[in-house]
């Protein structure tokens, strides 16, 4: 499935990758609203362009984006009018472009991901304070927040296999998602990179060849869920999905096409560990310490 190769946002000049250059690397923090959000700061560069992700914009003075659920009260959304805002009708779009919403998961994390993809020139996506898990006492930045992606729905029943869906979609479009978290439990089961922006410029700048060795080795696995999810016997695209809230065979293939995805588990650990080794290797070459302590952070279930 190709990505248009024109990109418009507004906001944004109208730029295409071949007039980007294949070597420029351009960052982007999609900023969730976990107990860490407010520490975002030191991963941001003068160029860094901020995606706060519903309440999350009251946790940075830095905010680009602020994508929010349509039922986020307009007191709660950010005031701003510099701050370009988007909602619904602006990501739904993204998300039928990559297979529709049940096949892409909806909540606020991947439904900004996918709309970054499709919109805007990135080379490289981290999430920051947004590892869709809510611990006890002060799941949220505020205090305690409602944890939307674990509410019932058809379209959330793996969320570490939604997120592989999204890594494998943005390697096929030469973009790195990465997770920027230092929490030592995660759902969003991306390749976790805490390491200096410096740093994570360096090593991206030759990120095309990598991208390709990833590519093959999650290709398999990958095709395997995709040709599942085309034999759906059902419109994964409508926008109404609840309609099948009830319906046993939605439920069940929705199941089976997380196992396929979350088949690229293994294999994104080790990419992850390996972008830690060069992130180490440049680390002590360039005598820069890591932006966060290491984090004893176990593999995605």
């Amino acid at each position: 499935m190709a990505v248009p190769q024109l990109f418009r946002c507004p906001g944004y000049e109208a730029v295409t990758r071949d007039r980007l250059g294949p070597e420029l690397v351009k960052n982007a923090v999609i900023l969730g609203s976990g107990p860490a959000a407010p520490s975002v700061g030191p991963l941001l560069a003068d160029d860094t362009i901020v995606i706060a992700l519903n309440n999350a914009h009251r946790a940075s003075s830095r905010v680009d984006f602020s994508l929010y659920a349509d039922d986020l009260p307009p007191a709660q959304r950010h005031p701003h009018t510099a701050v370009i805002g988007r909602s619904s009708p602006h990501y739904s779009p993204a998300l039928q472009h990559f297979g529709g919403i049940l096949h892409c998961g909806s909540t606020m994390a991947f439904n900004a991901g996918y709309w970054a993809l499709l919109n805007l020139p990135f080379s490289q996506i981290s999430y920051f304070a947004c590892d869709l898990h809510y611990p006890q006492g002060r799941s949220h930045f505020y205090g305690l927040g409602r944890p939307d992606p674990l509410r019932r729905d058809v379209s959330l029943q793996s969320l570490p296999a939604l997120a592989l869906r999204l890594f494998f979609f943005g390697l096929q479009h030469q973009v790195l998602f990465l997770n920027a978290s230092a929490e030592p439990e995660t759902r969003l089961c991306l390749p976790r990179v805490t390491t200096g922006l410096s740093l994570r410029r360096r090593l991206l700048e030759g990120r095309r060849a990598l991208i390709e060795d990833w590519l093959e080795r999650l290709r398999p696995q990958a095709e395997a869920a995709l040709a599942l999810e085309a034999a759906a016997p059902f419109d994964a695209r409508r926008h109404d999905y609840w309609v099948y809230d009830d319906d046993d065979r939605v439920w069940n293939h929705g199941r089976a096409v997380a196992e396929r995805w979350l088949a690229l588990a293994a294999p994104v650990d080790r990419i992850g560990a390996e972008l830690a080794e060069r992130f180490a290797a440049l680390a002590n070459a360039a005598d820069e310490p890591p932006l966060n302590p290491p984090a004893d952070v176990a593999s995605c279930p």
